[in-house]
């Protein structure tokens, strides 16, 4: 038995039907960043394909909503280079976290730590830092406790607030210099 290359075998298997809308999808990876351009790649990611839909995650809904306008102009080079066309493109901001946990965009940097995809209100939640209950709360009262437990201990963490000495999440410091309570009394 000859041993083949690896690149043969996997052109082998994409000739078989089941691995065609696999190359299609690998075939759209690799050319997205050079069909949309390196900012609109930034803030989008190809998901899926489903009956010729190329659905697209984006970071917010602002980026959908604008790339719905230009849906056609990119459908239109995409099929340019693809082998199978695409019948249409959506776009979607309900995929962008679901996706990224630990996983990397398609310029191999990891998103869920980018300051501009989460809110300033968000606090980090580290589970092993938190304290585990020893077994499972039985009734909706201890389910209360346990996650009042859990958000004073995420509390301790936090940085006060300049103004009223209220533990904030650094987002807001950062974003407003006080918390999401004082910024609000002052508009």
């Amino acid at each position: 038995m000859a041993f083949e290359s690896l690149e043969r075998v996997f052109n082998q298997l994409e000739k078989q039907v089941n691995w065609q809308k696999h190359h299609q999808f690998r075939q759209v990876l690799q050319h997205w960043s050079g069909v949309v351009g390196a900012a609109v790649s930034s803030h989008t990611r190809p998901y899926s394909i489903q009956r010729g839909t190329l659905n697209i995650a984006t970071a917010n809904s602002v980026w959908a909503q604008n790339l719905l306008f230009e849906r056609l102009r990119i459908l239109q080079k995409l099929n340019q280079i693809l082998s199978v066309p695409l019948t249409d493109i959506r776009f979607s901001a309900g995929y962008w976290r679901g996706e990224t946990n630990g996983e990397t965009n398609l310029n191999g940097k990891s998103d869920d730590n980018h300051r501009s995809w989460n809110h300033p209100s968000e606090l980090p939640i580290t589970l092993d830092s938190l304290p585990q209950a020893s077994h499972p709360p039985q009734d909706a009262n201890g389910v209360f406790q346990q996650w009042a437990t859990r958000r004073r201990h995420q509390m301790k963490a936090l940085p006060l607030c300049p103004q009223c000495e209220a533990p904030s999440p650094l987002g807001e410091l950062d974003r407003w210099g006080v918390c999401c309570f004082c910024v609000t009394k002052k508009w």
